[in-house]
């Protein structure tokens, strides 16, 4: 059955990503809230339990649902089960045939024949009309919450299999996942709802209804669409309720053996009127999952009666009644169509092609405020049509068997079975033997197989194309120690090479001429989860970006993923251009939890427009020595193209040119800045002449907008105020009466900006917003980041002689993760994630921003305990100079400082702001922050410091 609920907002929360509803003082508490809170909770739960237990088993220690020979079919045995999350339980042992509405044995399946047993798991809503223990004799029974209840039987199908079907089916059954099964898959359909266009108002609504309303009635309802019949689209049948399917009561008989209604509402509204369509339904077409019998009721003093009538009654198991509100002549329901089906009072559905299963649903709000219905349930969806909101059926399986007589025989056990997590062991965890041919299935076996083997060791192998190398890499075994041998060609593969859970791995080849490109697919080599990996002397060209895991960091043309130690020694690189960064020449990522080294050196690396040289995730140690990291030619343009479709990169731009508030950062250290006399001045002695101690804020000044009631203060460069008021102009005539709505609308209006060469569209008319002596693009293909190194922490980091030209920042080096709480705390204590040891010395970097108001760092320096940050020299074009002030540094080190910083020799130029050792850290024991001997030209702040950070 289904509860009396004014709304269904689970699809929503789920889409949203909500975890949790709070309650706030003073607001009113509505049933939507509660159930929307419950739903979080549940989905959450059965969510992380399907995950760690997977889509179906039983305790190891305890299975349940054993199936045996026994009378009445064959036997369930007791025991507990976890199906998609949800625990199911049998107390006691139970006959197949003691199921209430199980199909007999002998009916479903002929003797002789291979039949499936599987367990079956729907959802439904028990009011106190099923269980009475519900309703509280001290509220004079009157009906409250309904609960929702997992509702379990044991099924059977023949199945007719052959030998590799069979074994494919026992190999799935053993990770708890059923067969796919045509007629066991969800529906395809989706539904769409709405209101049809304004009408003229029916005779019997009243005047309040607005002329322009879609949705005719005062009443606020919650619609709910049902398919009675499955099948597609032209097969398929539906019936409708605007009380979500909750009028129902108890069908019972008199003294008189007269059909009498128990638990009916004496209400117009939610009450049964004579002629309506009823559906009769009892705890068996419940076990079943199936719709009951539909039939026209009509009631007279009282009294019930049904056409066509009801014969067999005294087989029904707590008969109950549930209305519906369809209409119509045919007890099957209305047919489905692909155009706008009317219910009433203007509200519409329509169907999309695909298959619909008896029992999906769809539910949503009419509201006569609005005069509308609430569609559709969630943001994105397609066509606004969205699949059935109900829970629908899962199964899982329980054994093969074959019919012997009245009973089964040769039962194959099904069940997937987990164990305890503190008592794992290496029995409990699968083995793919596909590869190995050790004929074992878990890993204890595998371990046994290789344990009484006495040949292992190094393999040498020289391939000369494509075929031999891939031959080699197919027939290498798990935790092989390798060496492979390319020859001086190219090796070019339609898909990723893929050396995985090997040992020591080198891959070797003679020499620049030894060239492995790839079609599909970033990676042209990949290697996961080996012992260590060593790549030398050759040339890797990577595919199309956009095809890695952006969870687990983004691919490179050369990637490593939780191996051991990695070396890459001269070999050349390149990724393909994108919008975005999306790949990189070399990537590793490292395994959480596991020391691991990383040297790279001598290699030339040529990432495509706006990509990544080198990315290191989880490294404990990295050492980065005397690599040519420059941009691959791109084709002109991309650059705009870029911030067109980039949405981030537009509100870093945005940011970068205005902010929302002036209001200053109290309780923080302040910063001393010390800059030129004269903007960009080449003299060095310039540099510091010291102005007065202030803190790093925005350089803007701030500026009343008017909006069409009151005005917004923003704070915004002065080159562009003037611009950005006759861009306003008309903000009367939009009618933005709130700073949210002012504030959104010049974001929006400085991001078109940005990513349309400095104009936007405003009323019709192209208004120049953004002039080129005041922000400017890239002309020339650039780089995202040269070398980006990150991860949980870093012991040690070396980067030293690496040349890295035209790109948006050089090097960034910088622990994030888990350990930096949100809002930060790390300006009073030391963070977790944090470097332990970095050297970056020796590092030519040239920069050329995305834009003039993207933030560019040459050397970005996170959380650190002890750095040494010499010799590097850093320099900016001058074309991307502008009147106003850009969010570019030479060197920044942002974060935490340990007991020892010291940046010395430096060269850095360009930039408006030199170098920055920020922020301020609250109540810490200051170490030795000392900068010395850098020689900073051309820029607007020659250095930013914090209080303790020594210049000379």
């Amino acid at each position: 059955m289904t509860g009396d609920f004014s709304r269904w907002r689970g699809p929503n929360a789920r889409r949203q990503g909500y975890t949790g509803v709070l309650m706030q003082q003073g607001r009113l508490y509505t049933d939507s809230d509660w159930n929307e809170a419950q739903a979080i909770l549940t989905e959450r739960a059965e969510d992380a339990l399907s995950r760690v237990i997977g889509p179906g088993a039983t305790p190891k220690t305890a299975p349940g649902f054993a199936i045996g020979a026994g009378a009445g079919g064959f036997q369930i045995g007791a025991g507990a089960y976890w199906v998609a999350g949800v625990r199911v339980e049998n107390p006691a042992p139970l006959a197949y045939a003691d199921q209430p509405g199980a199909p007999a044995l002998a009916d479903a399946v002929q003797d002789g024949a291979e039949l499936l047993i599987h367990l079956e798991l729907r959802k439904d809503q028990v009011s106190a009309l099923q269980d009475g223990l519900l309703a509280d004799p001290a509220l004079s029974g009157v009906d409250t919450a309904v609960r929702e209840r997992a509702h379990w039987r044991v099924g059977i199908r023949p199945v007719t299999l052959t030998d590799a079907e069979r074994a494919e089916l026992i190999r799935r059954a053993g990770c708890g996942h059923a067969p796919d099964f045509a007629d066991w898959q969800p529906g395809t359909g989706r539904m769409s709802a709405g209101t049809a266009p304004a009408a003229d108002l029916p005779e019997d609504s009243d005047c309040l209804i607005p002329p322009d309303a879609g949705y005719l009635s005062q009443e606020n309802q919650l619609y709910r669409v049902q398919i009675l019949q499955g099948g597609s689209r032209a097969q398929a049948r539906f019936v409708w309720s605007r009380e979500n399917g909750a009028v129902q009561a108890r069908l019972a008989r008199n003294a008189a053996g007269q059909f009498i209604l128990q638990g009916a509402r004496e209400d117009e509204a939610l009450g049964f009127p004579s002629g309506a369509w009823v559906e009769v339904i009892d705890d068996r077409d419940v076990a079943l999952g199936r719709p009951g019998t539909m039939v026209r009721m009509t009631l007279t003093d009282g009294i019930a009666s049904f056409a066509p009538g009801i014969g067999n009654f005294d087989q029904l198991v707590n008969p109950r009644l549930r209305r519906w509100d369809h209409g119509g002549t045919s007890a099957l329901g209305l047919p489905l169509s692909g155009t706008p089906t009317l219910l009433e009072r203007g509200v519409q559905v329509a169907f999309t092609d695909g298959s619909y299963v008896a029992g999906d649903a769809w539910m949503f709000e009419a509201r006569a405020a609005t005069g509308a219905v609430i569609w559709p349930p969630y943001p994105g969806a397609a066509d606004e049509a969205v699949p059935p909101m109900t829970w629908g059926v899962r199964r899982v399986p329980l054994a093969l068997a074959r019919r012997a007589g009245a009973g089964i025989g040769s039962v194959t056990d099904l069940r997937a079975t987990f164990p305890a997590l503190s008592c794992l062991q290496a029995e409990d965890v699968g083995y793919d033997d596909s590869t190995t041919g050790l004929g074992a299935e878990t890993v204890q076996e595998a371990i046994e197989a290789l344990a009484g083997r006495s040949t292992a060791g190094l393999c040498t192998v020289l391939v000369h194309n494509r075929d031999e190398l891939r031959a080699a890499v197919e027939a290498l075994v798990p935790g092989q120690n390798i060496r492979i041998c390319l020859s001086g060609t190219n090796f070019q593969l339609q898909e990723t090479l893929a050396l995985t859970r090997l040992g020591h791995v080198t891959l070797q080849g003679t020499g620049p001429q030894t060239v492995v490109s790839v079609a599909e697919g970033e990676a042209a080599l990949l290697f996961q989860g080996c012992a260590s990996v060593r790549v030398v002397d050759l040339s890797v060209n990577g595919g199309p970006n956009g095809h890695g895991d952006s969870h687990k960091g983004r691919r490179g043309a050369l990637t490593m993923l939780g191996c051991g130690d990695v070396a890459v020694e001269r070999v050349r690189a390149r990724c393909r251009a994108g919008l975005d960064r999306a790949s990189a020449c070399i990537a590793s990522v490292g395994r959480l939890g596991r020391r691991q080294e990383v040297r790279i050196r001598d290699c030339v690396l040529k990432p495509g427009q706006a990509q990544i040289g080198i990315q290191i995730v989880g490294a404990s140690r990295a050492i980065i020595e005397d690599n040519l990291i420059l941009p691959a030619p791109a084709a002109a343009g991309l650059t705009a193209l870029r911030i067109g479709a980039d949405a981030r990169q537009r509100a870093l731009i945005a940011r970068g040119l205005l902010r929302f508030s002036d209001a200053p950062l109290d309780g923080r250290p302040g910063l001393m800045i010390r800059a030129a006399r004269r903007p960009f001045s080449d003299d060095p002695v310039d540099q510091f002449g010291d102005i007065s101690e202030s803190r790093l804020n925005f350089d803007g000044e701030s500026l009343e907008v008017p909006m069409y009631q009151g005005a917004i203060t923003v704070r915004i460069l002065p080159l562009f105020a003037s611009n950005l008021l006759r861009a306003l102009a008309g903000n009367r005539k939009s009618r933005i009466t709130t700073p949210r709505e002012m504030r959104r609308h010049i974001r929006n209006l400085l991001s078109e900006a940005a990513g349309n060469r400095g104009r936007a569209l405003i009323a019709g008319n192209t208004v120049n917003l953004l002039p080129g002596k005041y922000f400017r693009l890239a002309e020339t293909p650039f780089l995202a980041q040269g070398i980006v190194i990150g991860g949980d922490s870093i012991d040690e980091l070396r980067i030293t002689g690496n040349r890295i030209e035209d790109a948006n920042d050089g090097i960034r080096l910088a622990a994030s993760g888990v350990g930096d709480p949100n809002p930060p705390q790390w300006r009073d204590r030391p963070p977790e994630n944090r470097i332990g040891h970095a050297v970056v010395s020796g590092n030519t970097i040239t920069l050329n921003p995305l834009s003039s108001a993207t933030p560019a760092h040459g050397l970005f320096l996170g959380h650190v305990a002890r750095a040494s940050i010499g010799q590097n020299s850093v320099t900016a074009p001058d074309s991307l100079r502008t009147e106003s002030v850009a969010p570019h540094f030479g060197i920044c080190q942002f974060g935490w400082r340990g007991p020892l910083l010291t940046l010395c020799e430096n060269n850095v130029a360009g930039m408006d702001n030199g170098i920055a050792v920020i922020p301020g850290l609250v109540d810490a024991a200051q170490g030795i922050w000392r900068l010395r001997d850098n020689a900073v030209f051309r820029t607007r702040r020659a250095y930013v410091t914090a209080p303790g950070v020594e210049v000379t």
